[in-house]
């Protein structure tokens, strides 16, 4: 029973529990990720680029003197994280730029082929 609930469904990707949140497009023959890196600086993310997929990565240690706060609710990330974007096709690492303002990461792709689109006629 609980297959066939399941079944068909476009299930969300999972991968976001384990880093930051992105969006994924395509426009004009380029693909864009908007990742969310609130508190992060440009020295502390890693951007790699490789076939089809871009590994996202960040670290920073906060040298706060932390003990004295009691803390009632901690739900503001720490630390570090990484996040693999697997893309639709192969990039080409040479075309890709990244560029961080005001905590969104936005790295722009071009594909190794031309994203093509082709209207195709509807007959009755």
């Amino acid at each position: 029973m609980m297959d066939s609930l399941f079944e068909g469904a476009a299930l969300p990707e999972i991968d976001h529990l384990s880093g930051p949140a992105i969006n994924l497009y395509e426009k004009d023959g380029t693909y864009t990720i908007e990742c969310a890196v609130p508190g992060y600086k440009k020295d502390e993310i890693k951007v790699e680029a490789r076939s089809d997929q871009v590994l996202i990565s960040g670290s920073y240690s906060r040298e706060e003197d932390e003990r004295h706060n009691q803390y009632h609710r901690r739900e503001l990330r720490q630390g570090s994280f990484s996040r693999t974007v697997v893309l639709p096709q192969e990039i080409d690492p040479d075309q890709v730029a990244a560029k961080l303002e005001d905590g969104i990461l936005k790295i722009t792709l071009r594909p190794m082929k031309a994203i093509k689109s082709k209207t195709i006629p509807v007959s009755s």
